[in-house]
């Protein structure tokens, strides 16, 4: 089988029987099998783009709506509030009350009100879950160990 009669299996043959020596084996559904599934994978990739240009432009409108007092967080994770903007930077200001300067690209989303007061309030240690297991003074490692350097022998 040659290229050619490839091209015949994979488009049909020209009296539709889908091979090209006439016999009829019912392959002639073939041909129309690769226009459909690259019109779907069109389709597939068309829908894919259409919805993160959706999503970009939501980002861009908040981005673009932000304003003075806002609680945002950057794409590194700093959380603050908005104190300035002057064109497309903006200074946030952290709950310490650093300022620093960020693109508006630099903000990733809206900080809730939960996430605000875990950052205002973080968890005390009396809060954490200890082991119940501490160790003591007899399971530190090495106390009853020559130093490095040191002889096991006092006398030397």
């Amino acid at each position: 089988m040659n290229l050619v009669d490839l091209g015949w299996l994979a488009m049909g043959s020209p009296d539709g029987s889908g091979d090209p020596t006439g016999e009829t084996t019912g392959a002639g559904g073939m041909g129309l099998m690769l226009p459909v599934m690259l019109v779907g994978l069109v389709l597939v990739f068309w829908m894919m783009s259409r919805r993160n240009k959706k999503q970009q432009g939501k980002t861009e409108d908040f981005r673009n709506n932000l304003t003075v007092g806002t609680r945002v967080m950057t794409l590194g994770g700093m959380i603050g509030v908005i104190s300035a903007i002057h064109g497309d930077v903006i200074t946030l200001k952290s709950p310490s009350g650093d300022e620093t300067a960020y693109t508006k690209r630099a903000i990733r989303e809206a900080v809730t009100d939960d996430m605000w007061a875990a950052m205002i309030e973080p968890p005390s240690i009396e809060d954490a879950v200890l082991p119940e297991d501490e160790p003591t003074e007899d399971d530190q490692p090495g106390t009853d160990q020559p130093m490095a350097g040191e002889s096991e022998d006092p006398t030397k």
